[in-house]
């Protein structure tokens, strides 16, 4: 893979999608240079037949998946939470391509309520979309910038849960001698 050219990270799950053949053709496509690290899972069909593809890197299941997504500019994939969560670790916008519907719809109008990715669903909307952000790098930048800022908020609010956690259980414990010793500990500051 050539480090210069815009990088797609594209995962169809451990066992494959149907879908990701359509996005990988569209991507391929492209009027603009781009490359596909394929995370094929476990779906040797899939791998064989994108195989020795210029501009396609198939990557077979592995633990230590985080590298390779780091490698890329933009991550595209099934719209599940811990699929999702990886990428806003790792700061890289998200595509949805697919969906469960009824259980990862909620993952969708997540992301695009706090600007993190894009929703395409068809692989001329996809082609399009990744197009753009290949020309664009302003638009790449406003995901990043909006991804650092959710990450920001997220940890700020994480900071509230200790005094709230230590109140609650302050006010829930029976008042008796016991009871207040372990009050006087829960007013501890933790760590």
């Amino acid at each position: 893979l050539d480090p210069t050219v815009f990088t797609v990270f594209l995962q169809g799950g451990a066992k494959g999608s149907a879908g990701v053949e359509r996005t990988v053709k569209s991507i391929l496509t492209a009027d603009v240079p781009m490359q596909i690290i394929l995370a094929a899972g476990n779906n040797p069909v899939l791998a064989k037949h994108f195989s020795n593809i210029e501009h396609l890197h198939v990557l077979p299941f592995t633990e230590a998946i985080a590298p390779y997504m780091a490698a890329s500019d933009l991550i595209a994939g099934k719209a599940g939470a811990s699929f999702l969560t990886e990428a806003f670790i790792l700061e890289k916008p998200f595509l949805v391509t697919t969906f469960i519907p009824g259980q990862e719809g909620p993952s969708l109008r997540f992301l695009e309520r706090h600007n993190l990715g894009w929703v395409r669903l068809d692989a001329a909307s996809q082609k399009k979309l990744l197009t753009d952000a290949a020309c664009n790098p302003a638009m790449m930048a406003e995901k990043v910038t909006s991804i650092q800022a959710y990450k920001a908020w997220n940890m700020q609010a994480n900071e509230t849960f200790a005094p709230i956690i230590q109140r609650i259980l302050i006010e829930r414990i029976p008042r008796t001698k016991n009871s207040l010793l372990q009050e006087e500990s829960l007013q501890e500051p933790i760590d």
